[in-house]
């Protein structure tokens, strides 16, 4: 989904790209709209022109439909690396991200973590969040290169700052084991509360586990029994574990025997409350 935010993007700002050649920008707007559309072939006519022109952006939104971006069912991932290729060694962030998660995954070309991490460490010089993350995690696992938690924890807090979830709960986790790195609890709340409130399940169940151990933050049993109820009402908790929910719910019901009723009943308010904002 990023990806596709970030390539419909490039082609609204089509216009100030190719300022010598404004003339020929309606196309490029015109290809936008059939990918909303749907009209994917007439997109694909719209916009190869200018890829085989050499516009790096062009190149990258066609690697990018071939790819099965912008809801294409026609995928060819063999072909869409070779013009995320050519845009990627043109510098284009989006094209280097998109080719780095092409050799994570062997889609398209044999799986290579090294070329991975080579092309992940490109695109997050260029602050694509995507792309910091994805090194992130090959540097802590060793892939591609030596493992680096240092590092890890550097470009996952990089992704952290520009707002990607998934990197903040990942940081936060580097942070509690202390391998590699110094030890911070107190950061790593941090991460979790900004995950949590955007309704990441791992989020809200580290934070109010921090709150019912006191690590990282004073102890505060209500507020973990909120937050612990929040992420066993999350439908995405599965994701993180499969007996994940089966597990908070017993901690809860046994957190809560310990409350008056009308403590319980408070808490149980602002669970619903939450839930029902957030959707």
């Amino acid at each position: 989904m990023k990806k596709i935010a970030l390539l419909a993007a490039a082609l609204t700002l089509t216009p100030l790209t190719l300022a010598p050649i404004a003339a020929q920008a309606a196309p490029l707007d015109d290809a936008y709209i059939a990918l909303r559309n749907g009209d994917h072939q007439r997109a694909m006519g719209l916009v190869m022109p200018y890829a085989e022109n050499g516009v790096p952006f062009a190149q990258c939104v066609v690697g990018a439909i071939m790819d099965g971006g912008f809801g294409n069912p026609e995928k060819k991932p063999e072909d869409a690396v070779k013009w995320y290729l050519r845009a990627a060694e043109k510098g284009h962030p989006e094209a280097q991200a998109a080719l780095a998660r092409c050799y994570e995954e062997a889609r398209g070309l044999p799986q290579d973590f090294t070329a991975a991490r080579k092309w992940y460490a490109a695109a997050s010089e260029q602050d694509i969040r995507e792309a910091a993350y994805g090194l992130a995690v090959l540097e802590s696992r060793g892939l591609g290169g030596p493992q680096d938690n240092a590092g890890a924890a550097t470009h996952s807090r990089r992704a952290a700052e520009q707002g990607h979830t998934n990197a903040q709960v990942f940081l936060a986790n580097l942070l509690i084991s202390g391998e590699g790195l110094k030890q911070d609890h107190v950061e790593a709340v941090r991460w979790f509360r900004e995950a949590a409130q955007t309704g990441h399940p791992e989020g809200q169940l580290g934070l109010g586990m921090a709150y019912r151990d006191g690590t990282g933050v004073e102890a505060d049993i209500v507020i973990a029994y909120v937050w612990l109820s929040i992420a066993a009402k999350n439908p995405q908790l599965h994701i993180v574990d499969a007996n994940a929910r089966e597990i908070i719910v017993a901690d809860l019901n046994r957190i809560g025997s310990n409350f008056p009723a009308e403590v319980r009943q408070r808490a149980d308010d602002l669970v619903t409350k939450w839930t029902a904002k957030r959707g």
